[in-house]
């Protein structure tokens, strides 16, 4: 390692600081970069330029880190739904954005850095973060020697504690599992500076998190054994996709075969779950976690004893199948569990069901709430929301309000909608949900969760997202309710699954809504 009075060099090839005198970072510190209003605004419409081009699509969710006198979040608020800042000074945070504690636990789309790691005291803080992009600013550090550093204007001693030139600040993110997707000293154009005479000034990265979950998913299931209980439905043939892609074996158990695949990985078993011969068949196979989707999801069904014998019964049979097996347990449960009750939806708060339905799913999750400490395995419970995407056709009238509209828009049909379409659910796209089953595979709690997206949206509204799309004379026509048990509103708080089972939803409800149209061309 190579010193120099008080800095030296890392293997890694960043120059830190060693005995800092650190400035105080207030309000007048952040204040006074409004000397440079007009600048700096261009400097931000450049840098959310960039940040877009870059990566190809409008984030929901940035926390800029430093944000200093906000210019830089006002910009990007008008493109970009959720945007949140940390910053140590006092210094308010612009309006419609939300001030947090940069060490949360939060999950964002994107992270800035704007001339602001190089102050921190210590930068390893960024194994901590989670997020997709990091896009960060940095005074360019060009050489390490007594007649470069020493004159360099933004070495600026205690205030810059780290300098960073492009390979050293490459090797420092992809040591924490970032890639880069992109170098420039765009900002240059903008930040020309009379006191430094070296050039380019300023390195601009961004970086793309590589440390994903597919990359978990290919170590923890490439060696598993896997059971989907109707593997052929609309989530369990989700299911069984995504597993394709990493596990050894898929069994699928399904009451009829409503879908095959050209795979050597796949067996079927044609079996109902009322009938306790083909539950048994399942005894002779060796497997590693049960995915259980199959059940009567028919909320209007009056028949309570086929439906508590479909759901419930069958479910403790299923536990008894994976006691004896040693195998984890994943099931299905249902936001029909919370009714009508106040939202937000929490697990163990309001559990008042106004169907059989419901009330069969609840049973199930009461089971295991009550049993979790007698059971050898590892049960979870995923209380999915309103699920909606790929697959659910052959559901008729069970059918997503989401695929409901899209049958009727696209054939330039009208819809109905229960007066007056003001009804809100929290809409969860399917490939969310599945990324959620696949991450509650690794975990080794027993415990209910909550699967939606942490948003409700009205029927009109969708209505009228879809509409976009197909743009014809569609219309809605509103019609009595006649349904006691109708739910006004789910709304899933899902902070304990993104706590546990690191549960982070990337679809929101336009952007599940196009993606899913994109599936049906």
């Amino acid at each position: 390692m190579l010193s120099k009075d008080n800095y030296i060099e890392l293997e890694n090839g960043i120059i830190k600081q060693l005995n800092v005198n650190k400035i105080n970072y207030n309000y007048e510190y952040s204040n006074k970069y409004n000397m440079y209003n007009e600048k700096s605004i261009y400097l931000s419409y450049l840098r959310l330029g960039v940040l877009l081009g870059v990566i190809g699509k409008i984030p929901d969710t940035l926390l800029d880190v430093g944000y200093g006198n906000g210019d830089f979040l006002k910009v990007a608020s008008n493109a970009i739904k959720k945007c949140y800042g940390s910053d140590i000074s006092d210094y308010p945070i612009p309006d419609n954005c939300i001030k947090i504690d940069l060490l949360g636990n939060n999950h964002y789309d994107v992270i800035c850095f704007f001339d602001s790691l190089e102050h921190f005291d210590e930068i390893d803080f960024i194994e901590k973060l989670k997020c997709e992009y990091i896009f960060i600013s940095v005074p360019w550090c060009h050489k390490f020697n007594d007649n470069w550093f020493s004159n360099w204007y933004h070495r600026k001693p205690n205030e810059h504690l780290w300098h960073f030139n492009e390979k050293a600040l490459k090797n420092f993110f992809k040591n924490y599992g970032f890639d880069c997707l992109y170098t420039s000293n765009h900002e240059d154009i903008i930040r020309k500076n009379n006191e430094s005479k070296y050039y380019p000034n300023i390195l601009s990265c961004i970086f793309k998190n590589i440390n994903n979950n597919h990359n978990n998913f290919i170590n923890y299931y490439k060696d598993k054994n896997i059971i989907v209980t109707g593997g052929t439905g609309f989530i369990g043939r989700n299911i069984v996709n995504e597993l394709l892609k990493y596990a050894k074996t898929i069994i699928i158990f399904d009451r009829t075969i409503k879908h095959t695949w050209d795979s050597d990985k796949i067996i079927y078993i044609k079996g109902d779950l009322l009938n306790d011969v083909d539950i048994n068949i399942l005894y002779s196979y060796d497997f590693d976690i049960l995915f259980h989707e199959a059940a009567n999801v028919d909320t209007t069904c009056i028949d309570e004893i086929n439906m508590i014998n479909t759901n419930f019964n069958s479910f403790k049979k299923i536990i008894e199948l994976c006691e004896t097996k040693l195998a984890k347990l994943i099931y299905a449960s249902s936001a029909a569990t919370y009714g009508n009750t106040n939202c937000p939806n929490i697990v163990g708060f309001n559990e008042m069901p106004l169907n059989i339905y419901g009330k069969t799913k609840l049973m199930m999750d009461n089971f295991v709430r009550e049993n979790k400490d007698n059971f050898k395995i590892t049960v979870i419970g995923l209380r999915y929301f309103n699920v909606f995407g790929n697959g659910e056709n052959h559901k008729n009238n069970m059918m997503s309000m989401v695929s409901q509209i899209i049958n009727k828009l696209k054939n330039n049909n009208d819809i109905n909608l229960f007066e007056y379409g003001e009804q809100k659910r929290d809409f969860i796209y399917v490939k969310d949900i599945i990324n959620c089953n696949l991450l509650a595979g690794l975990s080794e709690t027993t415990n209910i969760f909550n699967c939606g997206y942490g948003e409700s949206v009205s029927f009109n509204k969708i209505f009228e997202i879809i509409k976009t799309y197909y743009k014809g004379d569609s219309k809605i026509n509103y019609i009595k309710n006649n349904y006691d048990f109708f739910q006004n509103e789910t709304l899933a708080d899902i902070t304990n699954t993104t706590n546990n089972l690191n549960y982070y939803p990337k679809y929101d409800i336009v952007k599940g809504i196009y993606d899913y149209i994109s599936l049906l061309q």
